[in-house]
């Protein structure tokens, strides 16, 4: 018997032109993140606007955009790009030139970093760049300015952070990166609510301490329901775990057999 499948993917409200006449960014607003999933005009407006309003702009560039899209886009504007090896591969490849392994889920993660680092420098400085590795955790390539206000050094550091610990089968991928980065965007918001992520003066400390929540509360296993609130106790218990401390208890037993708590 030949079956035929016919689907249908209809973009919705998401393909329409924004018409609202009120502001594209509210006030009150510190962190705007996108992804490619609007038009490219409504994307682009909501950029411009945030750049103008000192808000710190994030970004993911799915699905891909073509190539002359790449080379046009205003980076300048842009604060974080958040990528996986694929995304990063095909922005390299648009805007550096062809490069080997970033795509590759076995590449380590010090090559990626030294091609994140090409890409970073390619864009002046000015994108920080994000990106997760599956299995092998992530990377980033970040500025981070230092002296005064008047008299500010903007500094590049790179840094890679190792994968969450399973403690359950994996039970699915879907939205994992979709968590990462709202997570991502969320822990950022909250550092600058708190006075201590000030644009491009986030601590390592701090600046890991987010990537480290990111990277839990993306897993998708069994039981292992992490994303719900970006303060679940489980996604406690489980950082507890990532840090060899534990101090948490009532944990429904997700904390790593290996641990004392």
């Amino acid at each position: 018997m030949l079956l035929r499948l016919l689907t249908v993917i209809l973009g919705g409200a998401n393909m329409h032109p924004r018409s609202d006449p009120t502001p594209l960014i509210p006030e009150g607003i510190s962190h705007l993140l996108l992804a490619n999933e609007i038009i490219p005009e409504s994307t682009l407006a909501y950029l411009e606007a945030a750049h103008s309003q000192s808000v710190t702009t994030i970004f993911n560039p799915s699905p891909m955009l073509s190539g002359d899209a790449l080379r046009a886009f205003p980076f300048e504007k842009l604060e974080w790009l958040i990528v996986n090896q694929g995304e990063m591969s095909t922005i390299y490849d648009s805007l550096v030139g062809r490069a080997e392994g970033i795509s590759d889920s076995e590449e380590s993660p010090s090559k990626v970093i030294e091609n994140a680092t090409r890409l970073y420098e390619k864009l002046d400085g000015k994108t920080s760049i994000l990106c997760t590795m599956g299995g092998q955790g992530a990377i980033y390539v970040r500025s981070v300015s230092t002296g005064t206000s008047t008299v500010a050094t903007s500094n590049m550091e790179t840094g890679h952070l190792p994968a969450a610990k399973l403690l359950n089968p994996i039970k699915d991928t879907t939205g994992a990166g979709d968590c990462f980065m709202g997570f991502f965007a969320a822990g950022m918001a909250r550092l600058a609510a708190s006075g201590s992520g000030k644009k491009g003066n986030v601590s390592k400390d701090k600046f890991t301490d987010v990537l480290k929540t990111c990277l839990t509360v993306s897993l998708k296993e069994a039981d292992a329901r992490l994303d719900r609130a970006y303060h679940n106790p489980s996604v406690s218990c489980r950082l507890l775990g990532l840090l060899n401390v534990c101090g948490a208890r009532g944990c429904a037993g997700q904390l790593s057999p290996d641990l004392d708590g």
